[in-house]
C-alpha cells in the first residue's frame, strides 16, 4: 500500500509487513520514509485493526533500521 514495487523478496533488502506489504529497505533514508507514510496512515486511520498493522509494520522496520545502524 505504502511500500515501493520491490523486485524480489530477499530478505537482506526487504522487510515483509504483517498485512504482506514489502519494504525495501536498503538505505536508512528509505527506511525514514517508510516510517514517516505509517505514521501518516496511522494519524488518517480509523480502524483500530489498521492501526495494529502499521505499529506492527514500524516495529519491524525500527528493527530493521536499528540493524543497518550497528552494521554500517
Amino acid at each position: 500500500m505504502f511500500a515501493k514495487p520491490s523486485t524480489s523478496n530477499d530478505p537482506y533488502t526487504c522487510v515483509i509487513g504483517a498485512r504482506g506489504v514489502v519494504y525495501e529497505c536498503t538505505s536508512l533514508a528509505e527506511i525514514d520514509a517508510h516510517l514517516e507514510r505509517l505514521v501518516a496512515a496511522i494519524k488518517s486511520a480509523g480502524a483500530p485493526n489498521s492501526i495494529a498493522a502499521y505499529r506492527a509494520d514500524i516495529d519491524l522496520l525500527l528493527g530493521r533500521r536499528s540493524y543497518l545502524e550497528t552494521t554500517a
